[in-house]
């Protein structure tokens, strides 16, 4: 293959926002995202560093696989998406059948970290998707093939550039190159996330049935409002932080955990009596 000069044009230095809902609980990520302009004859030409290459997917990612979101990074999914953009734009295309027969048979996952979410994107509803980090490397039967050995690494290189899937231009696919220190302990931040909105979720029902037999008003949404602030409580947070992202008085937030409290007593004293 022989390099063209075309630009890859790049944004200034920017900041992706990322925040996932639960009930009233928000929860806010950033990840900065900036890439020197390069071209995509530099793209191939850049010397092989290391045999093994770090892919970190900073929002969610995700594939068309007959008709349906496919929320998994299998090597293939993921070279057609950059084979894709590199024969439209890099005006040195490549037969996409039989580099993708190569990649099939040759690409090695040496390890993952991942996990998949729903999110909103476009007119068409909510998209499946996953975010985390994959290593992958080549076999060593594959190196026999120099050419598609060099545009393996091109295209892991292009990745960052182009984004990862579809849905791309809806913020989807964000892709940086290396093992992202976040991902490393995205896994216990996740499970801190995981127990509070379990726990959320299992006040909500007792805060709602209570309400539901004393026939208050209201009931769903002071029923979760009083879960999602008492479960807080329950994991540490002030009183002032709770108000500040709930945009309530301070007072207000105070009042409500003290009768979250006492209807959750209220309803394990009734359950030991019934015992």
């Amino acid at each position: 293959m022989s390099g063209g000069n075309l630009l890859i044009c790049t944004l200034p230095a920017c900041t992706l926002k990322i925040t996932s809902l639960f009930h009233n609980l928000r929860i806010d990520k950033q990840v900065s995202i900036a890439h020197l302009p390069t071209t995509y004859a530099q793209l191939l030409r850049s010397p092989i560093e290391q045999s093994v290459v770090d892919l970190s997917f900073v929002s969610p990612t995700s594939f068309r696989r007959k008709g349906h979101h496919f929320p998994l990074p299998v090597p293939e999914n993921l070279f057609h998406s950059y084979l894709r953009r590199w024969n439209d734009f890099s005006q040195q295309p490549v037969e996409q059948e039989v580099f993708l027969k190569w990649i099939d048979e040759s690409v090695i996952i040496h390890q993952h970290r991942l996990e998949s979410m729903k999110v909103a994107a476009g007119k068409q509803g909510s998209v499946t998707g996953f975010t985390g980090a994959i290593s992958l490397g080549l076999s060593r039967a594959a190196l026999a093939n120099t050419e598609f050995t060099q545009l393996f690494y091109t295209l892991l290189r292009l990745a960052p550039y182009c984004g990862t899937g579809h849905k791309t231009t809806f913020g989807l696919g964000q892709t940086r190159s290396g093992w992202l220190v976040e991902q490393k302990s995205a896994t216990a931040e996740q499970l801190v996330a995981d127990m509070l909105a379990q726990r959320i979720e299992e006040l909500t029902e007792i805060f709602a049935a209570q309400r539901k037999r004393k026939g208050g008003e209201r009931t769903d949404r002071i029923a979760v409002t009083w879960a999602t602030i008492l479960a807080r409580r329950e994991h540490g947070e002030s009183l002032g932080a709770i108000a500040l992202d709930l945009e309530m008085k301070p007072e207000t937030v105070k009042t409500y955990v003290k009768l979250a409290r006492k209807a959750l007593k209220g309803t394990l004293e009734g359950a030991i009596e019934n015992c």
